[in-house]
């Protein structure tokens, strides 16, 4: 009977030992290649005025003059277009004559006024001829401040039939020729500001986060026409509202004055969006476990495990990673820890959390440029 008990832990002993055998797997390790991730992205854009209007006048009318033609500069102030104003003239002068008459009616009733309150001392005057007088006064206050508000009024329209420049710029069209009859909503010039100068460029929302992240964001300035000349100017904002059709969000960059660019021209914008928490690491392509839903894991060895058991088998761990970049048989992905183990070996028969026996190897060597540089059009 003892005998048959020796037997049975025997059988156990040997059992368990199989089963332990057959969950520990030897595989190959290796140490990635690591180093900051550098992110520039090169986006191409626009190069637009800060102000572009569609001028109209605010009156309607007849075209009299033209002061301006297409491409000509011009200053804030500086009239473009005078409408035929004889009858606004012409109304603005009975408007006048009224305001005279007004002047002189008011002063009447204040002289009458003045006459009886003085009468009044002496007690010779009704009081009711006092309140006649001094309703008559205030009457004759209340028509001159009306006249005087149509006066102010007639000409207000008679300058609204000359249409100046509500800034400085150049004249890009002009739409309406001498003896067009136009109306307040009709377009006439389009004005382009030449002197405040903004660059915009789309950026794609996937690096929004990464933007956001940086306080003093700058971007390198390259025009397409003049290559050799570059500058580096502040991001001037964000405009936090995505394009739904590109998935972009509208990057603005204020010009210096001389730049040399004209409305309409290309340029590039170069933005470092790099982060120095992001490192870079370069794995053999063996090491990546590809997953259904597009996603991709590595199996590294458990920080807290690196140290061998008293068998000598270390844990593993599965690790989402992103893939950035690759060259030949090394890809470069983020998303793993700093100095940590990678398994390149035997990574579909793995599972979560296994115990593993490693084989280390050398570390690879890349030699490629690992700056991540993508371009983006507009």
């Amino acid at each position: 009977m003892q005998q048959a008990n020796v037997s049975l832990i025997s059988i156990l002993l040997i059992v368990i030992s199989w089963a332990t055998m057959a969950e520990t797997v030897e595989v190959k390790v290796i140490e990635p290649q690591q180093e900051p991730h550098e992110l520039i992205i090169e986006l191409s854009g626009n190069v637009v005025p800060e102000q572009d209007a569609q001028l109209a006048t605010l009156e309607a009318g007849l075209v009299k003059a033209l002061f301006v033609e297409a491409g000509d500069k011009v200053v804030s102030g500086q009239p473009l277009l005078s409408l035929d104003d004889t009858l606004a003239k012409l109304r603005l002068s009975q408007e006048e004559a009224d305001y005279l008459s007004a002047q002189v009616q008011q002063r009447e009733a204040q002289r009458q006024y003045d006459e009886v309150m003085s009468l009044a001392k002496s007690k010779v005057v009704a009081d009711s001829l006092i309140a006649e007088r001094k309703a008559n006064l205030e009457s004759a206050k209340s028509r001159l401040s009306n006249s005087q508000a149509r006066v102010s009024l007639q000409k207000e329209i008679v300058k609204r039939h000359t249409l100046t420049a509500p800034f400085d710029g150049v004249i890009a069209r002009r739409i309406v020729n001498l003896g067009e009859w136009i109306n307040q909503q009709s377009q006439i010039f389009q004005l382009v500001s030449d002197q405040s100068l903004r660059l915009i460029v789309n950026l794609p929302q996937e690096h929004l986060k990464a933007i956001s992240n940086q306080s003093e964001a700058t971007a390198l300035v390259i025009p397409d026409v003049m290559p050799d000349k570059q500058y580096q100017l502040p991001l001037t904002s964000v405009v936090a509202v995505s394009e739904p059709s590109s998935r972009t969000l509208q990057i603005r960059i204020n010009l210096p004055a001389d730049t040399g660019l004209l409305p309409g021209m290309s340029a590039r914008a170069r933005i470092n969006l790099s982060d120095d928490k992001d490192i870079l690491s370069w794995i053999p392509r063996t090491a990546i476990k590809r997953h259904p839903d597009g996603s991709n894991s590595v199996f590294t060895v458990h920080e807290s495990q690196k140290s061998s058991k008293p068998d000598g088998s270390k844990i593993i761990q599965r690790r989402k990673i992103k893939l950035v970049k690759s060259d030949l048989d090394e890809v470069a992905v983020l998303g793993l820890p700093v100095n940590s183990l990678v398994v390149v070996s035997g990574i579909e028969l793995l599972k979560d959390n296994q115990s593993v026996t490693t084989l280390s190897v050398s570390p690879i060597s890349v030699k490629t440029d690992k700056t991540d540089k993508t371009k983006g059009s507009r």
